[in-house]
């Protein structure tokens, strides 16, 4: 477990726990954010296999044994397995909230992931490597992330980007699954847009996007959809908030793109 900074209690929690389990160990990591803790931690990993979670998520009892017998039992072997996400609170949730969008799945059939999704791989809370790969490909890029409580995202997507260069083989198992905490914030408009935004901004960044480039221009037109088609979503939406909220997510994402496209020169 690496501790990255924490300014509770957690140090003195994950000691008790790494006292009284042998394969349970503490490390610390100075440098602050989330791709900073994640490569302090893989190469100190002594397994064949580093599998990552979140610090607000809980993996079903069959985790680790689902992940083993994929790697182990999958032909041809892949270089990576990944499974679903599914949300729950600790707290009352708002009757407006969409919570579908919590849910992150590539379906419910196990299969290996075709090219185009190779582009953005597996879920951060719920992927899991063969050392070698992420040896190979030397990690996450402290680039993107989250840095404390400062909102960073799609360092995930930088990484796989990498690794499908390598056509790496990705299995996909939505029968390992993660719970993911619904954060209190996901219900601030401002929060989730800011966020969103952020996340388009780094897509065009990762993308080296360009004005009239083929993304670029697929953007520009998903605004004008926006703006004057009906979209059909594919998660339940409750009443005019709900609503606005899923159009918010939505546009924060496609502004943070098209606003950071640079110019050709």
């Amino acid at each position: 477990m690496v501790n990255n900074n924490s300014v509770d209690d957690t140090q003195a929690i994950v000691e008790r726990y790494a006292n009284s389990h042998g394969n349970i160990r503490v490390i610390i990591e100075s440098k602050q954010g989330l791709s900073h803790a994640r490569n302090r931690g893989w190469p100190q990993a002594k397994g064949e296999y580093v599998a990552y979670i979140d610090d607000d998520a809980r993996a079903h009892s069959d985790w680790t044994s689902r992940i083993v017998q994929a790697f182990e039992n999958i032909k041809p072997e892949p270089d990576a397995v990944g499974g679903k996400i599914i949300p729950f609170a600790s707290g009352p949730v708002p009757e407006w909230y969409p919570v579908d969008v919590e849910i992150l799945s590539r379906g419910e059939k196990k299969r290996f992931l075709t090219d185009t999704e190779l582009l953005y791989g597996f879920f951060g809370s719920n992927m899991i490597f063969k050392k070698a790969i992420l040896e190979k490909i030397q990690g996450f890029s402290v680039q993107y992330g989250m840095r404390g409580d400062t909102v960073g995202v799609a360092e995930e997507t930088e990484f796989f980007r990498r690794l499908s260069k390598h056509s790496p083989v990705l299995w996909y198992d939505p029968d390992i699954v993660v719970e993911h905490l619904i954060s209190d914030n996901n219900f601030n408009f401002r929060f989730i847009f800011r966020r969103c935004y952020k996340n388009g901004k780094a897509l065009a960044e990762i993308e080296k996007s360009r004005i009239m480039s083929s993304n670029y221009l697929k953007k520009v037109m998903a605004i004008f959809l926006f703006f004057f088609v009906r979209l059909d979503y594919k998660v339940k939406v409750i009443g005019l908030r709900g609503y606005l909220y899923i159009r918010m997510r939505l546009l924060g994402e496609l502004l943070g793109y098209i606003l950071n496209t640079k110019r050709l020169k």
